[in-house]
C-alpha cells in the first residue's frame, strides 16, 4: 500500500522539498496496517486506519526571496488507509474422482494486501473425503491466483455433498466467507461383459439402440450383424461402470482408446493397422457414438454403459483371402468440466483392458470364421499379442 496519494500530494504543495529524512510516521490503528520508518505501509487486516506524518521543517510563504519562518513541528494528516478483504471465485466443477485427482483454478482478482485466504474441503453433509496434493490435507493457504489439485480419497454418500470453501479470518477471529462451491467424490468401478449366454444389460438406455444397428442384443460373439450397420462378423461387449453415490446424475462418459492393432492378410503380409485414422497411428481414440453410451447412473441403477462391437471385413478381396485383425483396447471414465474456461475431462475411475482377436475368410459360401490359429476369434479382458499367429 502506497502513502503517495492525493492528499499527501496536495500537502506537499507549499514545500520545496519533500519529507525529510527525520519525519515521523504513525498510524492510528496498527490491527489494520503498520507503517515503516520510511512511511511505507503494511497492510494487516480489513479495515480503516488515518496515517499521520510529524517532522520539523521551513516553510516558506512566497517565493524564495521571502524570509521563512522559524523552524517548527508540523503534525500532518496524510491519508485514509483503506484495507478491504480480497475477492474469490472458485472455478466451476462438478466432481473429482476417488484416488484421482482434479485441477481448480481459484482466482484471486483483488488482493493488493496479500492477505492469507484459507481454503477447506469438507463434506456438508454425510460422508465423503478430499484432499490438496500439495499438503495432504483438507486445508491449505493461499494469497493470490492459484492453480489447486485435489484428490478423492473416500467417495461422497450422495451427490454435491462435498464444498470447497475460500474463507478469510479478521483480527476478531470471524471468518467470512470469500466463495463456495460443491462437488462430488465420484467412485467409478469398471466391468466388462462378454459371455456368450449374456445380453445387454436391460437398463442400459443404449438397448434398444444396439439392437437396431447390430441386430441382437446378444454379447461375445463372433456374431455376424444383420442390423443397420454394416454386416459383417464381430465381437459385442457391454463395459459397465458402477457409480458412487448412485444418484450422481451429470455425465459420465466411459472413454475408450485403441492401444494399438494390426490387420494381416493371410498368415504374415502385414495389411497394415485398423482402427484408427489415419492407419498405424497409436494410440487413438475410439469412444463410442452417443448411441451406445449410457451416462446417466441416476436412470440406469448407479450405472452407466459402453456398447462395442469391434468387426472386421473384406473389401475387393479374392476367394480365399483370410484376414486376422488383433486389436487391444482402453476403458476410463471421465467427468467433462470447465477450470477457468478451459474443457477438462476429468478422469474418476482407473483403466480396463480387453482385447479381441479376430480372423474371417472369403469362402464359395461367403464370409466365414477362421479358426486355424489356436486362441482366435475371442474377446477378452487384458491385451493380445498382434502378431498373425498370437506367438
Amino acid at each position: 500500500m502506497s502513502n503517495k496519494n492525493r492528499e499527501t500530494q496536495n500537502l506537499k504543495k507549499n514545500l520545496y522539498s519533500p519529507y525529510p529524512a527525520d519525519a515521523s510516521w504513525t498510524v492510528d490503528n496498527e490491527q489494520i496496517a503498520q507503517v515503516g520508518f520510511d512511511g511505507s505501509t503494511t497492510a494487516i487486516s480489513e479495515g480503516d486506519a488515518y496515517l499521520s506524518a510529524n517532522w520539523t521543517g521551513q516553510l516558506w510563504r512566497g517565493d524564495a526571496t521571502d524570509a521563512c519562518l522559524p523552524d517548527e513541528v508540523f503534525a500532518s494528516p496524510i491519508a485514509n488507509l483503506i484495507v478491504r478483504p480480497p475477492s474469490v471465485s472458485i472455478s466451476s466443477f462438478k466432481a473429482v474422482g476417488k484416488n484421482q485427482t482434479a485441477t481448480v483454478r481459484v482466482q484471486v482478482p483483488n488482493n493488493p494486501n496479500n492477505l492469507p485466504i484459507t481454503l477447506t474441503l469438507t463434506p456438508t453433509s454425510g460422508t465423503g473425503t478430499a484432499q490438496f496434493t500439495s499438503n495432504n490435507t483438507t486445508t491449505r493457504t493461499i494469497t493470490a491466483t492459484t492453480d489447486v489439485e485435489i484428490k478423492g480419497i473416500t467417495e461422497s454418500s450422495t451427490k454435491d455433498n462435498m464444498e470447497f470453501k475460500a474463507t478469510y479470518t479478521k483480527p476478531n477471529n470471524q471468518i467470512v466467507t470469500l466463495d463456495t462451491e460443491n462437488f462430488t467424490v465420484l467412485s467409478v468401478t469398471l466391468s466388462l461383459r462378454f459371455s456368450n449366454n449374456q445380453t445387454v444389460s436391460t437398463n442400459n438406455s443404449a438397448r434398444n439402440n444396439q439392437q437396431t444397428g447390430i441386430g441382437t442384443l446378444s454379447l461375445g460373439g463372433p456374431i455376424f450383424s444383420t442390423g443397420q450397420l454394416p454386416n459383417r462378423w464381430r465381437h459385442v461387449i457391454e463395459i459397465v461402470g458402477t457409480v458412487l453415490p448412485a444418484n450422481y446424475s451429470d455425465e459420465i462418459v466411459l472413454r475408450r482408446e485403441v492401444i494399438n492393432t494390426r490387420s494381416w492378410d493371410a498368415n504374415n503380409n502385414l495389411a497394415g493397422s485398423a482402427g484408427c485414422d489415419p492407419p498405424q497411428q497409436t494410440p487413438c481414440d475410439d469412444t463410442s457414438t452417443s448411441d451406445f453410451l449410457d451416462t446417466d447412473a441416476s436412470d440406469s441403477a448407479g450405472n452407466i454403459y459402453d456398447i462395442d462391437s469391434p468387426g472386421s471385413t473384406l473389401v475387393n478381396a479374392q476367394l480365399g483371402t483370410i484376414r486376422r485383425r488383433r486389436t487391444n483396447f482402453r476403458q476410463w471414465a471421465t467427468v467433462t468440466q470447465n477450470n477457468a474456461g478451459q474443457v477438462q475431462n476429468v478422469r474418476v475411475s482407473v483403466d480396463v483392458t480387453w482385447y479381441q482377436r479376430l480372423a474371417i475368410e472369403l469362402t464359395n459360401n461367403g464370409i466365414i470364421i477362421n479358426n486355424v490359429v489356436p486362441g482366435d476369434n475371442i474377446i477378452n479382458s487384458g491385451a493380445t499379442n498382434t502378431t498373425w499367429n498370437l506367438q
